[in-house]
C-alpha cells in the first residue's frame, strides 16, 4: 500500500417540542464527536418524519382556503458551511431529504394564508374605528340638544314662577316683566292671559324633543357599545392569529432545522449508485476546488482522486470501519508493517539463489536466478534476446511475463508510531495511505478543526490532491495522469487500476464549473506583502468552516522516495 383550536395547537407544539428534545438530547443515541464547522446537533437515530401534523388541518383550514404554496428557497435552505456546493444536491441511499422541504413549504403556506386573514382582520378593525368617532360625535351632539332643551324648560319655568309671583302682589306692567324674564329664550312679547296655554305648550313640545332626542342618544350609544365589542372581539381573534402565525412560523423553522439537520446527516450515507459514502465526495470535490483554486494548471478533478480512494482504502470504509460525519475513519486504517517481506513469487526463486535486497518501496522486483526454477512443463527455457535481455517470447511468439517477486517495501519506523501505532516498522495510514515520511512532508489541515490527521479523509484527500499535483504538470490527459498515479504508486497495475476506477466514478456526476474569476487572483498587495496564503473562495467551494484555516496547495520541490 502507498499514500379548540388552542388545544390541538398547544398539543402539536408539545409534541414538536419533546420530539426535537429527543432528536437533540444527549445520550447514547447522540454522536460523540459534534460536526465540526456548523452548529448543527446530530444524532445517530434516523430523522423521524412520521410525527408530522400538517398545521392546515390542526387550524382547521380547507385546502381552497389556503394561500397559494410558496416556493422553496432551496439556496437558504441547502446553505452549508460544511458541504461543497453541488454536494448537496446529490442523493444518498434511501434518501427522505425532500420531506422537510416540503413540510417547510406547507408550513410557509400556512402562514402566509394566516398573514392574509390577520391583514384582513386588521382592515376590519382600521374600517370599524371612524364608525365608533362618527358615533362618539352624535352622541355628544345629541347631549348637547338635551342639555340645551333641559335649560330652555328650566328658564321657561323659572319665568313662568317669576310672572306668578309678580302677579301675585300685583306689579304693574307684567307684560314687560314676564318678556324680559324669557327673552333669552326666544319670547320677545307674552300677554298675561296667555302664559299659562302658550308657555305650558312649548314646555311639552320640548320635553318631547328632549325625550325623543335622548331616546336617539342612546341608540347611537348601543350601536356605540356593538361596534366597540367588535372591535374587542378581532382584537382577541387578530391575537389568536399571531399566535397562530408565531405558532406556524415557529413550525416552518423547525423544518427547516431539520433539513439542515438532515442534510448533514447523509454525510455518511453511500451515495446513490455509487460506492463511497457523502463525506468522501464531499472531501474529494473540496480537494479538487482547493487545486482549482490555488494550482488551476494542475487541472485535477474530484473523481481522479475517488479513483485512489477506491484502490487504497475503499474511500474509508476498509475492514469494519467507514467515515463519520467529520470525515474521520471510525477504525484508524494502517497497511501491513513495511519490513521488506516477499508478498508474492518467492517459489520462482532457485534453491540457493540470492533474495533480491528491499527498496524503500513495493514493487515487482527481478528473478536473477530464476531459469532453473521454471516449471519443467513450459514449452522453452528464456534464452537471451537480440537487445541483450531476456527473451521473453514464447514458441509461438507470443510475450510472456519476465519472472519476478514482489517485495514489499523496507521501512523502519520514523514516527516512533505516533501516526502509525508501530515502532518497529512504518505502515502506510488512512484512507489514502500515506507512510509517516511523506505524510509529515504533505500533512495538511484540510477543514480547519486545527489538527492535520492522516485519518481525516479532508485533510488526507488534499494532501494527495497536492502530491499528485506535485508530481505531473497537469492530469487533464490520461499521459498526465498515469505520470501522477505512477509517482503515487510505482506500479504500473496500480496505475490501471486508479485510471479505470476514476473513470467510473467520471461518469457519475457532474458539477458547475468553476467561476471564471476567482476572488483568489485579486488579493490585495497588503495581503500578498504578508504572504499570507490566498484562501479559497467559499462560493466556489460552497464551505464557510473550512475558509477559516485555508488549505493551500503545495509544490514539493524534494526528491521524495516513491511512495
Amino acid at each position: 500500500m502507498e499514500a379548540g383550536r388552542s388545544h390541538p395547537r398547544a398539543l402539536v407544539a408539545c409534541v414538536s417540542t419533546l420530539l426535537a428534545l429527543a432528536l437533540v438530547a444527549p445520550g447514547a443515541a447522540a454522536q460523540d464527536d459534534p460536526l465540526h464547522g456548523a452548529d448543527i446537533p446530530l444524532s445517530e437515530e434516523a430523522v423521524d418524519t412520521s410525527e408530522w401534523i400538517d398545521p392546515a388541518e390542526t387550524l382547521g383550514f380547507a385546502e381552497d382556503e389556503l394561500a397559494p404554496a410558496p416556493e422553496a428557497d432551496l439556496t437558504e435552505l441547502n446553505a452549508s458551511p460544511i458541504l461543497a456546493t453541488g454536494v448537496e444536491d446529490i442523493p444518498v441511499e434511501d434518501d427522505t431529504l425532500g420531506v422537510h422541504v416540503d413540510q417547510h413549504v406547507r408550513a410557509l403556506q400556512v402562514a402566509a394564508t394566516i398573514e392574509q386573514r390577520i391583514d384582513d382582520t386588521s382592515a376590519t378593525i382600521a374600517s370599524l374605528r371612524p364608525r365608533v368617532e362618527e358615533l362618539n360625535a352624535e352622541i355628544i351632539d345629541e347631549q348637547d340638544h338635551e342639555a340645551r332643551l333641559t335649560f330652555e324648560i328650566e328658564r321657561i319655568n323659572a319665568a313662568i314662577a317669576e310672572f306668578a309671583v309678580r302677579a301675585f302682589i300685583g306689579e304693574e306692567d307684567l307684560e314687560i316683566a314676564f318678556s324680559e324674564a324669557v327673552s333669552d329664550v326666544g319670547e320677545t312679547k307674552v300677554l298675561a292671559d296667555g302664559v299659562r296655554e302658550g308657555q305650558f305648550d312649548e314646555i311639552e313640545a320640548k320635553e318631547a324633543e328632549r325625550e325623543r332626542r335622548r331616546l336617539h342618544r342612546l341608540e347611537l350609544e348601543a350601536e356605540r357599545e356593538r361596534v366597540r365589542s367588535r372591535i374587542d372581539n378581532l382584537q382577541a381573534h387578530r391575537l389568536d392569529q399571531l399566535a397562530d402565525l408565531r405558532w406556524v412560523e415557529d413550525l416552518a423553522e423547525s423544518e427547516a432545522t431539520a433539513h439542515q439537520r438532515h442534510l448533514h446527516l447523509r454525510l455518511t450515507d453511500i451515495v446513490d449508485g455509487a460506492d463511497f459514502q457523502l463525506v468522501a465526495l464531499n472531501a474529494y470535490v473540496i480537494a479538487a476546488r482547493t487545486l482549482a483554486e490555488q494550482s488551476p494548471a494542475c487541472a485535477i478533478e474530484w473523481w481522479m482522486l475517488a479513483g485512489i480512494g477506491s484502490i487504497e482504502s475503499f474511500h474509508g470504509r476498509f475492514g469494519d470501519g467507514e467515515l463519520d460525519h467529520n470525515g474521520l475513519t471510525t477504525e484508524p486504517i494502517y497497511g501491513p508493517a513495511l519490513d521488506g517481506r516477499i508478498l508474492e513469487g518467492e517459489e520462482l526463486l532457485a534453491p540457493g539463489a540470492e533474495i533480491p535486497e528491499a527498496t524503500t518501496r513495493t514493487e515487482d522486483l527481478p528473478v536473477a536466478s530464476a531459469a532453473d526454477a521454471v516449471d519443467p512443463a513450459t514449452p522453452a527455457a528464456p534464452t537471451a534476446s537480440a537487445e541483450g535481455g531476456p527473451d521473453t517470447s514464447t514458441e509461438d511468439g507470443a510475450d510472456a511475463a519476465a519472472p519476478v517477486i514482489r517485495r514489499l517495501a523496507l521501512i523502519e519506523d520514523t514516527d516512533g508510531g505516533v501516526l502509525d501505532a508501530d515502532t518497529t516498522y512504518d505502515r502506510a495510514v488512512g484512507p489514502m495511505q500515506f507512510i509517516p515520511q511523506t505524510w509529515n512532508l504533505q500533512e495538511i489541515d484540510a477543514n480547519g478543526d486545527g489538527e492535520m490527521n492522516p485519518q481525516n479523509i479532508y485533510d488526507a484527500a488534499l494532501a494527495s490532491a497536492n502530491y499528485l499535483c506535485a508530481s505531473t504538470t497537469s492530469m487533464s490527459t490520461v499521459e498526465g495522469q498515469e505520470q501522477a498515479y505512477f509517482a503515487y504508486n510505482h506500479d504500473t497495475a496500480y496505475t490501471e487500476a486508479v485510471i479505470a476506477a476514476s473513470e467510473r466514478y467520471r461518469e457519475l456526476f457532474t458539477f458547475p464549473e468553476p467561476p471564471e474569476t476567482s476572488n483568489v487572483a485579486e488579493l490585495s498587495s497588503e495581503l500578498m506583502d504578508d504572504g499570507d496564503a490566498p484562501a479559497p473562495t467559499s462560493h466556489w467551494l460552497g464551505i464557510g468552516a473550512f475558509d477559516a484555516e485555508a488549505p493551500t496547495a503545495i509544490r514539493l520541490e524534494l526528491d521524495l522516495p516513491d511512495w
